[in-house]
């Protein structure tokens, strides 16, 4: 997992404990966490404010509301990103399917193999290069 050592990883979930032992494990791996931020409004505004991300674990229900526009946002910047979540992979839109699904409870190790691989699988050339969508985004 040493392509994800040093990298600013962005976590976003709104159970505590699970947040918690997830940005625990990341920082024993090297991971700089971004977080926990529970609440989407939150990591859509830290990227507006241009804060470097590499990447992110993302709650698909945060709080009861949902991550896409925020994972969508991450898509387009070229930032890889694996989702949490308890929901089918049928409730994800489409344009979202290919990304990693990890079923909670999920074990924190889990979360990082699928995240590095995502991170191994990006065009590292590109991480937040591209313009956000939300940039104008009231």
């Amino acid at each position: 997992m040493s392509n994800i050592l040093g990298l600013r990883i962005m976590v976003v979930e709104d159970e505590f404990w699970i947040a918690e032992d997830l940005a625990q494990a990341l920082t024993e791996v090297g991971v700089e966490v971004i977080g926990p931020i529970c609440n989407v409004g939150e990591a859509i505004e830290r990227l507006r404010e241009k804060q470097p991300v590499d990447g992110a674990v993302l709650d698909i229900n945060v709080s009861g509301v949902s991550v896409y526009p925020l994972a969508e946002d991450l898509m387009h910047r070229g930032v890889p990103f694996v989702f949490t979540t308890g929901y089918d992979m049928d409730t994800i839109p489409e344009s979202l399917r290919q990304i990693a699904r990890i079923e909670k409870p999920s074990d924190p190790a889990k979360i990082i193999r699928e995240l590095a691989l995502a991170v191994e699988q990006a065009p590292r050339s590109n991480f937040g290069a591209l313009p956000s969508p939300l940039e104008g985004a009231q």
